[in-house]
């Protein structure tokens, strides 16, 4: 026991709770932070620029950041585009042997009719107001309607094509309002129309798994 016992006077002095336990004085920096700060433009106490995180309200900030404004080469862009998705639906429509279930029938008609609309809507707009309306519509069977309905689109986008290409060369140009409402519009035939071809596509795919023939 008297072997585990200190030797000599054991140290009662109190601990001061207010003294640093780092090896800086209480408040200062030390040499080598003071550099840092002064290298990032900062003072002692305050967060370097390039350690600050970025605000939720800078996020939304740069979100919201304007977007430029519409082109007529954009514009025109989208029509070529309507046109060609067009065109491949005219293909497959030509198709030998095509069979359409009644409701494909049904959601064909409707997504083709609503882009046909959206289409003379965007070409009225840039300005192709002379395109004749579609005569003897009624008295076509379902395919030979739909390919009026496609023909006819082309045809709007065709004329609204050559309408905006002259703008351009007049050095013209569609009020910014105008041109949105036609790429909103050119935007939401497009949907419709990859939608129409999709439908299309699985029709062919399921008359060559039937037939086994290359069409």
């Amino acid at each position: 026991m008297s072997e585990n016992l200190p030797k000599g006077p054991i140290d009662t002095t109190p601990i001061d709770p207010t003294k640093s336990v780092s090896p800086h004085e209480e408040g200062k920096p030390s040499a080598e932070e003071f550099r840092s700060y002064m290298a990032e433009g900062t003072k002692p106490g305050e967060i370097p620029a390039s350690r600050q995180q970025i605000s939720p309200m800078d996020l939304q900030r740069n979100l919201q950041s304007p977007s430029a404004p519409p082109t007529l080469d954009q514009v025109q862009t989208q029509m070529k585009v309507a046109s060609g998705q067009l065109g491949d639906i005219k293909m497959q429509l030509h198709t030998k042997g095509l069979k359409l279930k009644h409701s494909d029938k049904y959601l064909i008609r409707n997504k083709l009719t609503s882009a046909h609309e959206k289409l003379r809507q965007a070409a009225e707009k840039a300005g192709a107001e002379n395109l004749p309306a579609l005569e003897g519509f009624q008295n076509k069977n379902p395919i030979e309607k739909f390919l009026a309905l496609v023909t006819d689109g082309q045809n709007q986008m065709d004329e609204a094509t050559k309408m905006v290409q002259e703008m351009g060369e007049k050095g013209d140009q569609l009020n910014p309002g105008d041109m949105l409402y036609i790429q909103i519009k050119l935007q939401k035939a497009a949907q419709e129309l990859e939608f129409t071809s999709m439908m299309l596509g699985r029709a062919i795919d399921m008359i060559k798994t039937l037939f086994n023939v290359q069409i």
